[in-house]
């Protein structure tokens, strides 16, 4: 049950990093791959329990998802769907290296009892384009993998729970909108202007964001993939100091575990992490 992207968090899905692999479909994954960058398991796994220790810290519930070998983006957990009040929008992977993965999603969340409302099966639509503004406004991004067709299905997927969904156009080099765009707080987002059509930063806007602004040369280093965590808390990571360096700036308390590991693949705390119940306020 998750009503928004910024209220208090009851409880997260996970994945450990068992079989985890830079995946090819990002400018930022490719980058790092060209440059020879080889995955350290054992450090990707210390710092993925650094990462859960900031739930455990804070009481958030942790539910994992079995790691499978062949599966190796399963850690991220973000992006099988989105999470609604009424239960989960199954989405639809864009590339091969997903595969299989929507299917152990479904498995886990139905061990977990966790209803599903409807699946995308025309296109794609995946979790990391996903951002609520509020209960009834969901953004999803179309830039590198999720489509104008995926949105489409899934507008007619929410309208009987009374999600309306603002499409938002971006550059494929992007990847996912987490990467330019993220929800911080109430009423409160980092984003990169420069990535995001006039129109969305208009109604931004006039909707009285804070709108905390991230230069484009340092958006590949994950500085906007963040986790707002409720209670003026974000989940961001270590190596962020302008992201940490302006969040701090505005009040919020700050929990920086180290990801260098993923973020060399393009994930941060956001794509590494599924709502599963999310308070309100």
């Amino acid at each position: 049950m998750v009503f928004n992207s910024h209220g208090r968090l009851r409880s997260v899905l996970l994945c450990k990093p068992t079989y985890y692999e830079i995946c090819d479909f990002s400018d930022v994954a490719s980058q790092h791959l060209k440059e020879g960058f080889k995955v350290s398991r054992k450090v990707a796994t210390e710092q993925h329990q650094e990462f859960a220790e900031v739930f455990q810290q804070l009481g958030i519930d942790i539910k994992w998802q079995i790691a499978q070998p062949g599966h190796p983006d399963q850690v991220a957990t973000r992006d099988f769907g989105v999470n609604t009040a009424k239960g989960v929008l199954i989405g639809n992977f864009r590339y091969a290296d997903n595969e299989g993965d929507t299917e152990l999603a479904i498995e886990t969340l139905e061990q977990l009892k966790v209803p599903i409302i409807g699946r995308v099966i025309q296109g794609s639509l995946e979790g990391g384009d996903c951002w609520y503004l509020d209960e009834h406004t969901l953004v999803i991004g179309i830039g590198n993998r999720s489509t104008i067709e995926g949105i489409k299905e899934a507008e007619k997927i929410l309208e009987p729970f009374d999600i309306k969904i603002i499409p938002t156009q971006f550059e494929a080099k992007w990847n996912h909108l987490d990467i330019i765009f993220s929800v911080v707080a109430p009423k409160t987002v980092m984003l990169c202007p420069e990535a995001l059509p006039d129109d969305f930063l208009k109604y931004l806007k006039q909707e009285k964001y804070e709108i905390i602004t991230i230069p484009g040369d340092a958006v590949f280093a994950g500085t906007i993939n963040l986790l707002a965590l409720g209670d003026e808390k974000v989940l961001s990571f270590k190596e962020n100091k302008l992201g940490n360096e302006k969040l701090r700036a505005l009040g919020l308390e700050v929990f920086d575990p180290p990801l260098s590991q993923f973020l060399m693949g393009g994930s941060g705390p956001h794509c590494l992490s599924f709502e599963l119940i999310r308070d309100k306020h």
